[in-house]
């Protein structure tokens, strides 16, 4: 792909290793947000993940993948809906989900606005680079891989409860969040955390 720019010719450079997965997504973009009954599963499934399972005969894995990259992609469009003091946020929760496919799912975002907005290469191209642009000067991109410092044990050791459920995946979402936006400290700065806020996390 190449992109006309007022600066001249930008190239667009794909990932080491997911050539060939990115021509494919290029090719069924134009279906992203179509979905279809599986009538021996009895629930629906994206299209592209029908076609690629049942037309190109390609591995579960890749129809995995896909659906994966397909639901991430229309979560791009929030951004557009938030100011990018919260952008932070939005896509390490978005990146962390994709793991590391979010440089394909960012991908497919970008075809998504050609087919579905729209918009010109070189418009699509910028809205691309100032998403990924954010991504790497806030070094977003291994996020996927950070550690929570608090597991289920200690959750419910700090909470005083006996049992996990909903509020420990709750508790760790939190932490994850927290863990981003203060990167510099460590276990007992985020165990203070939970405990300050136990009452929340018991609400509905």
């Amino acid at each position: 792909f190449f992109f006309q720019a007022e600066d001249g010719i930008r190239d667009f450079c794909l990932s080491r290793g997911l050539g060939d997965v990115y021509k494919r997504q290029a090719v069924l973009s134009p279906f992203t947000e179509h979905k279809v009954e599986n009538l021996q599963k009895k629930k629906q499934e994206h299209l592209i993940s029908c076609i690629i399972k049942e037309s190109l005969k390609f591995p579960n894995k890749d129809a995995q993948i896909s659906e994966l990259v397909c639901n991430s992609s229309l979560q791009y469009d929030t951004l557009s809906k938030i100011g990018q003091n919260e952008w932070a946020n939005h896509l390490s929760v978005l990146l962390k989900e994709n793991g590391q496919y979010w440089e394909l799912s960012l991908f497919w975002y970008f075809l998504r606005c050609i087919h579905q907005y729209g918009l010109s290469e070189v418009d699509a191209f910028n809205q691309y680079q100032c998403v990924r642009v954010f991504i790497e000067e806030n070094k977003l991109q291994r996020i996927f891989e950070m550690k929570i410092l608090v597991n289920g044990g200690d959750i419910m050791k700090l909470l005083q409860i006996k049992a996990g459920g909903p509020v420990i995946k709750k508790v760790i979402d939190a932490a994850f969040l927290w863990q981003i936006q203060n990167r510099e400290k460590g276990k007992e700065e985020l165990e203070q955390y939970i405990v300050q806020n136990k009452d929340l996390f018991f609400q509905n």
